[in-house]
């Protein structure tokens, strides 16, 4: 089926929080051997991120921090993809983590600078002691200063294990 109807479908099942219809429908548009307007490489990021919304409204944040990866990996400056990534981040517990995406989110969006910062912070703090958050964001700002960021899950849990 044409990848741009099935993106049309899954935009439809998504909207009626059909939502393992949609991420049927998100996949096959980005597997698909035919070319439409929703699946060129142009504008595949944007199907990923669909994807990975999906999937973490479906409760499957694992899942979506794959979808969002592919995602950066197709626009690494994709400022949605990275908040995204963020936020399911902070389902599966992973705060540090959170605070870095968001930090990397909001350092490719200078404009929104301070607005943004605000929100991270009201975001992370529903979850994790100001104490903590202080720490994290101290971390992550020498961290992103340091290198690129890189991604570990798997070392998630255990690093902070205890803390949070």
């Amino acid at each position: 089926m044409d990848p741009d109807v099935q993106v049309g479908l899954g935009v439809l099942f998504y909207g009626a929080e059909e939502y393992e219809k949609a991420v049927d429908c998100f996949q096959s548009a980005l597997h698909s051997s035919e070319l439409g307007s929703t699946n060129q490489q142009e504008q595949v990021h944007l199907l990923w991120n669909r994807l990975g919304a999906t999937l973490a409204n479906s409760g499957r944040s694992e899942e979506a921090i794959a979808a969002y990866e592919q995602a950066l990996s197709q626009a690494p400056n994709f400022v949605r993809a990275r908040y995204n990534l963020g936020v399911s981040c902070i389902n599966i517990n992973c705060h540090h983590e959170a605070a870095c995406h968001f930090l990397a989110a909001l350092d490719m969006h200078k404009a929104i600078e301070k607005s943004g910062r605000s929100k991270a912070y009201e975001i992370l703090s529903a979850k994790v002691p100001a104490d903590r958050w202080t720490r994290y964001w101290t971390e992550c700002q020498h961290r992103t200063a340091a290198a690129p960021y890189t991604t570990r899950y798997e070392e998630c849990s255990h690093r902070w294990e205890g803390e949070i």
